[in-house]
């Protein structure tokens, strides 16, 4: 946990410092890329520390305090910034150019980041554990399980934004409460269905990004000075803290779940709030960040294959000694995902990449 906090600071520091007009906007891509570059790092420490809480040698309530401050609150910028990306991408570059390409840049792009991760990193447990078993789940994205909630999360986000965008994107009001009473539905299905509360209980950040996308300039005009920053910030953090508590130390599961679900909804929508309003008071972002955050699907899904793979004979690394056992799991997680990645996109560039949609030539004829 020492580690994870170490190296977040060594990476924030940098470039940090009180933002002025110059420095840019602070929903610019290099510092969205930024946040999310040290949440990659958080998530990692996160996981593997949760793997480690069994051995004598580690300090089991450090670990308690770390995961349940941040819990679910890893993937929220993730969820947040991917719907804030979509919607500006979707009125820069105009409704017949952007939807004509969604299905290919966005959906079927990111599932097959999905599939090459879980190939290779199928490949490589398999490897270690002697052969002697190779789970692979490219199509059934049920029984991708816990490991890979955040997968389904993402593709069902996709395609409500999408259906959204098909059919209510000319309409920013409709846009926005369409997006959110799908997503709400895509909660209510989870529930009934007896889903782990972690597959359901961020997925508001989505409609929230959108809706943050649709009206930023009204945000910007309400939080436009130093005092009132502080104060959002000071409300929002306070805010966090007190859903903390509720969502973290109080049963609230036993008295109902979609009492838990709102209040994780509130925990998470002024976690977001904290960020933002923080970025919006500190210049932040550095190229070491920007770099990392471009791995961090790979990182999230490869990093699973090194934890169970060490944790198992013959390469049961975890018995030996602990510390070995994160540095371990450390070095293959960059290791995999430098090599899937590249693959990847390799493979992208060389097969989706060069695909080309009539309507993108139309309208390139036409300039």
């Amino acid at each position: 946990m020492l580690l994870s906090v170490l190296l977040v600071i060594a990476f924030i520091i940098p470039g940090l410092g009180i933002r002025k007009v110059e420095d840019g906007d602070y929903m610019d891509k290099k510092v969205t890329s930024s946040v999310m570059g040290v949440f990659t790092i958080i998530i990692f420490f996160s996981h593997v520390t949760g793997r480690m809480g069994g051995n004598e040698w580690f300090n089991v309530g450090a670990i308690g305090v770390y995961q349940s401050f941040f819990s679910q609150m890893m993937v929220v910028p993730f969820l947040f910034y991917s719907a804030y990306g979509i919607v500006t991408q979707y009125y820069k570059k105009g409704r017949k150019q952007y939807l004509s390409n969604f299905f290919i840049q966005r959906f079927l792009k990111i599932y097959l980041i999905l599939v090459f991760c879980f190939i290779f990193g199928a490949v490589f447990e398999s490897a270690c554990t002697g052969f002697t078993s190779f789970n692979f789940y490219p199509i059934d994205l049920t029984v991708w399980g816990s490991t890979f909630w955040f997968a389904f999360a993402i593709l069902a986000c996709y395609l409500i934004i999408f259906i959204s965008l098909l059919v209510f994107g000319e309409k920013k009001i409709l846009l926005l409460i369409s997006t959110a009473v799908l997503s709400v539905g895509l909660i209510i299905l989870m529930i009934v269905f007896g889903k782990a509360t972690y597959w359901y209980n961020t997925v508001i950040m989505f409609p929230v990004g959108v809706g943050f996308a649709l009206y930023k300039d009204k945000f910007d005009q309400v939080f436009n000075s130093l005092k009132r920053k502080i104060i959002l910030f000071s409300i929002s953090t306070v805010i966090y803290c007190a859903t903390l508590a509720l969502t973290e130390f109080v049963d609230l599961l036993s008295v109902h779940v979609s009492l838990y679900t709102v209040i994780y909804a509130f925990r998470a929508i002024s976690f977001m709030s904290s960020v933002i309003s923080f970025m919006t008071i500190f210049k932040f972002g550095n190229k070491a960040l920007v770099v990392i955050s471009g791995y961090a699907i790979f990182s999230y899904i490869l990093q699973y294959y090194a934890f169970r793979s060490f944790k198992n004979p013959p390469s049961d690394v975890y018995s030996v000694n602990v510390y070995l056992y994160m540095l371990a799991t450390l070095g293959v997680t960059i290791a995999l995902s430098i090599i899937v990645k590249f693959l990847y996109d390799m493979f992208y560039k060389y097969t989706l990449g060069k695909l080309k949609f009539p309507l993108r030539r139309k309208e390139e004829n036409k300039e």
